[in-house]
C-alpha cells in the first residue's frame, strides 16, 4: 500500500479514530438506494411529486396535458448501467465560513463525483384494477454530479454542488428535454443545499460509553477517510 499520508504523524491526528470508504463502497450503497425507488410503478415522492402535483409539469412534459390532473401518474426506475462513485482531491478552499475540518496547509480536499447513465424513468397512469398503461420513457442519458462534502458546523456532513450537468430524452411522449434536464439539476441543487442546515449523520455514533463525532474528511489512495473525535 501507499506510505501512511504527512498528517498522521501528527500527535493530535495519530490518536484519532477514523472510518475509510472505499468507491467500490460507495457504488454499492448508490446502487441500492437508486434501485430502492422501485423498477415497479408508484407515486412520485418528495420534490418530484410537488413538480408533479403543480403546473409546470406540464411544460416539462406537454404530452401529460391530454391526461389532465397528474395525481394518478406512477413512476418506475430502471437502471440500465451501474452508477460510479470517484473520490477525487480539489484544490482546498481558500475559505469557507460553515467549513470544519479543513485539510492542513498544502493538502487538497476531497470531492465525490457521482456519474449515472442510462437510467429509465417509467410514466405510468393508473387504470382500474390497480393495473397500469406506460404513457412514456424519460431516459437519463448522463448524469455528472460533483459534491465537495464538509463537516458542518451544526454537526454531520453537508455537502456544496461543485458540478450537475444533466442529458434528458424522451420515447413516447412530448416532453422539453432540456427543461426537464434543468429541472432534475434544480431539485439535485435543492436536495445538497439543504444539508446546509439539516447535515446528514448529525447524532454521534456511540460504542459503549464513548460518542464519536465526525471532525475532518481526506481522500487517502481510493478512500474516503473521516476522522471522528471521541467524548
Amino acid at each position: 500500500g501507499a506510505a501512511l499520508p504527512g498528517w498522521t504523524r501528527d500527535p493530535g491526528e495519530s490518536r484519532g479514530t477514523y472510518v475509510a470508504l472505499s468507491e467500490s463502497f460507495l457504488d454499492g450503497l448508490l446502487e441500492t438506494a437508486l434501485r430502492g425507488v422501485s423498477a415497479s410503478p408508484i407515486r412520485p415522492r418528495g420534490d418530484l411529486r410537488k413538480v408533479f402535483r403543480s403546473g409546470s409539469i406540464y411544460a416539462l412534459i406537454p404530452g401529460l396535458r391530454r391526461l389532465g390532473p397528474t395525481d394518478d401518474i406512477h413512476l418506475s426506475v430502471v437502471l440500465r448501467s451501474e452508477p460510479r462513485v470517484e473520490q477525487r482531491r480539489v484544490p482546498a478552499p481558500a475559505a469557507r465560513r460553515s467549513l470544519r475540518g479543513t485539510p492542513h496547509e498544502g493538502e487538497d480536499h476531497p470531492a465525490i463525483h457521482i456519474t449515472l447513465r442510462d437510467v429509465e424513468i417509467g410514466l405510468w397512469k393508473e387504470v382500474p384494477r390497480g393495473e397500469g398503461a406506460r404513457l412514456g420513457t424519460l431516459v437519463v442519458e448522463s448524469a455528472s454530479v460533483s459534491l465537495l462534502p464538509y463537516v458542518n458546523v451544526l454537526g454531520g456532513f453537508s455537502f456544496e454542488p461543485l458540478r450537475n450537468a444533466w442529458r434528458v430524452r424522451s420515447h413516447g411522449i412530448a416532453t422539453d428535454e432540456e427543461a426537464l434536464a434543468a429541472t432534475l439539476q434544480e431539485i439535485v441543487f435543492g436536495e445538497v443545499f439543504e444539508t446546509t442546515f439539516e447535515p446528514l449523520a448529525r447524532r454521534a455514533f456511540r460504542v459503549g460509553p464513548t460518542e464519536f463525532r465526525p471532525r475532518s474528511l481526506r481522500v487517502v489512495d481510493d478512500y474516503l477517510v473521516v476522522g471522528f473525535e471521541e467524548e
